[in-house]
């Protein structure tokens, strides 16, 4: 803005003078000076602290951007419903995942009942599989198509796994990942991309008959992102291996899609591995 400044008093033309920059990062006097305008602002609350941003968080609804005050970086916050019947394991979770920035807790349950009751008020879920009333499976393929879910097992059988997949789990890991681990695939799949573990993706292998045919024919670099999607690459990441922004690995990606007549990534992976894609 210093230099904008010496180009504007030289009389250099300035379309975005440093005191309209000065304005538009500061997210006080921004708003303020729309209101004076008689533009509509929407609610907000300033917070000093991370107890402070829940309560408002809760106070607003729950869909919520948080924003730091002086600056133009935001990012809306991820609600997390837990559903396990193990209430020292939603307990740890619930602690584990309230201090961390950007992720709030908007709900836990019990059993499969709860997981239908919570999935329209979430974007991810972190669902159990073996649950009284009703399992995780049971309700999985109805969750997912509301909202966006991580099975978080102790069991690691394969025909579990692969029943996952093929219902729409966006995430498998296991109870023993660390935290950082549930963390990441919480972010990840909270931005459209999956994460699985490496026995998840061993399981399909071993349990999924061949395929008996190409689906659709992929060009070369469809075929790489196929690859890297089986492989359990995030967008982030395919892009940072090929060399791609994340924008054009996501317009392959629905190009894949279409082609395919697949619904979302876990389908691309599933038929990859089975040497249809």
């Amino acid at each position: 803005m210093d230099v904008l400044g010496r180009l504007e008093a030289t009389g250099v033309p300035v379309v975005n003078p440093p005191r309209a920059l000065e304005a538009a990062v500061d997210k006080y006097l921004a708003s303020a000076k729309l209101l004076d305008a008689g533009l509509v602002v929407p609610p907000t609350v300033v917070c000093q602290s991370l107890e402070d941003a829940m309560v408002a968080f809760a106070a607003l609804g729950g869909d919520v951007v948080a924003k730091p005050l002086f600056g133009s970086e935001g990012r809306g916050m991820i609600r997390v419903a837990i559903v396990d019947d193990d209430a020292l394991i939603r307990e740890s979770l619930s602690i584990l995942l309230e201090g961390r920035e950007g992720i709030a807790i908007v709900g836990t349950g019990a059993n499969g009942l709860d997981a239908l009751r919570l999935c329209h008020a979430c974007d991810v879920m972190l669902l159990d599989l073996r649950m009284p009333v009703k399992s995780g499976l049971d309700v999985l393929a109805e969750v997912a198509a509301h909202t966006r879910v991580l099975v978080l097992t102790t069991f690691d059988e394969d025909s579990e796994m692969v029943q996952s997949l093929r219902q729409g789990a966006h995430g498998y890991l296991l109870k023993s990942a660390t935290p950082d681990s549930i963390v990441h695939a919480i972010v990840e799949i909270s931005r459209g991309n999956t994460v699985f573990d490496t026995a998840a993706m061993d399981a399909v292998r071993r349990t999924l008959p061949v395929g008996g045919g190409k689906l659709a024919e992929l060009t070369e670099r469809e075929d790489d992102i196929v690859s890297l999607i089986a492989r359990g690459f995030s967008n982030r990441r395919i892009a940072e291996t090929l060399f791609l922004s994340e924008g054009t690995v996501k317009n392959h990606i629905s190009a894949i899609l279409q082609k395919t007549g697949l619904e979302h990534r876990t389908q691309i992976a599933i038929h990859r591995l089975k040497g249809e894609l």
